[in-house]
């Protein structure tokens, strides 16, 4: 799909008319708006008041009844009942662009490494339409691994995606942490575009530039047999001095 329709499907999607509602109902991390007409996956913004000198972006994702449910993107600290709701975009967008590279950006898309704002992007649907399969391109470079029943029976290719399933243990986290760096490896070397990735403490900018983690859903992949405390600090674990973090 290219730049100008997704452009042109966001126009589509776009809300022309101001649709608002109250809130009615907070409970844990959710709450409840009333006489909120939108579709599953709208963007929402709590109004601010109540000593909140910000508001709240959240997003509705279900209904009970004639309430949308509502899931806050910040702390719901200071909301309450009536609280006013105006909703947004139906779909999710973030900017993305060149001036992306090499950046640190928050979970919203927002820079937090104090180089000023992003500029020359545009608007991408967060969640656009899958590629046709027969519009993508032929995967006809053959990529040797080395490793004769790979090579053989499961042939990579040259931009080939290739997806890593085992079960637990098995090492895939540890092999991401390898790739970008975060761990040393026992054996062997990872390449990217033809060069070796330097051990941890030596990856350029410009190779940093060029990988990105795309995280799955929280809500979906938090671990019910690990407690909070452990989820939350597991990143200290990859660093030899927990203070690095």
């Amino acid at each position: 799909m290219s730049l100008l329709s997704d452009q042109l499907e966001m126009i589509d999607q776009a809300v022309t008319v101001e649709l608002s509602g109250s809130v009615r109902e907070v409970r844990g991390m959710a709450a409840k708006v009333s006489a909120m007409p939108a579709p599953v996956g709208t963007q929402l913004t709590i109004a601010a008041g109540r000593g909140r000198a910000h508001p709240v972006e959240a997003e509705v994702i279900g209904f009970d009844g004639d309430e949308a449910l509502v899931m806050p993107l910040h702390s719901l600290a200071g909301v309450g009942p009536g609280d006013r709701v105006i909703a947004g975009q139906h779909q999710r967008s973030v900017r993305v662009g060149n001036s992306l590279l090499g950046r640190v950006l928050n979970g919203m898309g927002e820079p937090i490494d104090g180089l000023g704002p992003l500029r020359d992007t545009v608007p991408r649907p967060l969640v656009p339409r899958p590629v046709d399969p027969l519009d993508r391109p032929l995967i006809d470079d053959a990529l040797a691994t080395g490793v004769r029943s790979v090579d053989a029976m499961a042939t990579l290719g040259r931009g080939q995606r290739m997806g890593v399933f085992a079960g637990p243990g098995c090492g895939k986290s540890t092999l991401t942490r390898a790739i970008l760096g975060l761990e040393r490896l026992q054996g062997g070397t990872i390449s990217l575009a033809g060069k070796t990735l330097p051990p941890p403490g030596e990856m350029t900018p410009y190779l940093r530039s060029k990988m990105q983690v795309v995280f799955q859903d929280p809500y979906g992949s938090f671990n019910p047999r690990m407690k909070v405390a452990h989820l939350i600090s597991e990143p200290t674990f990859l660093e030899n001095d927990p203070g690095d973090v």
